[in-house]
């Protein structure tokens, strides 16, 4: 990893700008693809990327620690796209982005119960400042209350709470991030299959090897997935859960500007506010503990010189 990947910022950044994409492709795929389809082939192919990567390296890992890759395999990558694919299916994708974008707030009060991590009143502050952007960016004048689809959107929330909460634990093990999120993917995995069957999915050869078809399940697998995941697992390590978390307020406003240029869906005044707030409030929730990162991403840099 080079220095610009080893700075844990540059890493979110990278990492919300794959996510904020991501239902364009997923989007396309679902048109000769079944969700849970999708996010068994995505899966696939980033485990094998990531066991290239990694050169098959084999950890010994103790039960324990297995336990701990299982349960972040299924909170992570099985059950949140699961919970998030099936809410797409009873509520609109405006209110599934709003109340995903609530996972920072869950992380950080599970953080402060579980591991005593002090909150300060800037991190709420931040927090209704972005959340009032990321509802004024996907509403913007159009709301609507599905209460099922709703609460599956919650859980899918309270699942990547679970997710980087594990995450922070697993990387306190000071194994490689690729070959630990390997054995996340492995078990993600895992429980996907059934879900595949229950689902009744299948997949039909002649639209897999469609180009375009094959190019968004790429864009998926190796970016969004291997790449992201990777990078995103880097991020919690050092910057903790909860800073780590406050960059998903960027993923509506990255997804608006990616619709601009790609779908061409226009930008109203009331989304560039939305923008602008979410924005504000990332900035005033980092400052709940910045001189601590500070001295961290200091202390990694002098680090990294003397390597």
């Amino acid at each position: 990893m080079n220095h610009l990947f080893k700075n844990p910022h540059v890493t979110a950044l990278i990492t919300v700008f794959f996510w904020s994409t991501t239902f364009i492709a997923t989007k396309l795929l679902l048109i000769d693809f079944s969700p849970t389809a999708i996010l068994f082939l995505r899966f696939i192919i980033g485990l094998v990327a990531l066991s290239v990567l990694s050169k098959f390296s084999r950890i010994h890992y103790h039960f324990r620690q297995h336990l701990y890759l299982m349960a972040a395999g299924i909170s992570g990558v099985c059950f949140y796209f699961f919970l998030e694919n099936i809410a797409l299916s009873y509520t609109s994708t405006s209110n599934v982005a709003v109340i995903v974008s609530i996972s920072p707030l869950f992380i950080g009060l599970a953080s402060a119960l579980i591991y005593r991590t002090k909150l300060k009143g800037t991190f709420f502050i931040g927090f209704l400042l972005s959340f009032c952007g990321i509802f004024l960016i996907s509403f913007a004048g159009n709301l609507s209350f599905h209460p099922f689809g709703d609460f599956l959107a919650i859980a899918a929330a309270l699942m990547w709470m679970v997710y980087s909460l594990l995450v922070k634990k697993i990387a306190s093990w000071g194994y490689s991030v690729i070959d630990t999120t390997k054995m996340i993917f492995l078990y993600g995995i895992l429980f996907i299959m059934p879900l595949f069957f229950l689902t009744k999915s299948s997949l039909s050869l002649d639209k897999l090897l469609q180009t375009d078809n094959l190019l968004y399940l790429l864009f998926l697998g190796l970016g969004a997935s291997a790449l992201c995941f990777v990078l995103w697992n880097y991020t919690v390590e050092q910057l903790g859960a909860v800073m780590a978390g406050l960059y998903i307020y960027l993923v509506p406003v990255t997804t608006l500007f990616a619709s601009f240029l790609i779908l061409g869906e226009g930008i109203s005044l009331v989304k560039l506010l939305g923008v602008t707030l979410t924005l504000f409030g990332l900035f005033v929730s980092e400052g709940k503990s910045s001189l601590p990162i500070r001295a961290r991403l200091k202390k990694t840099k002098l680090k990294n010189q003397d390597e």
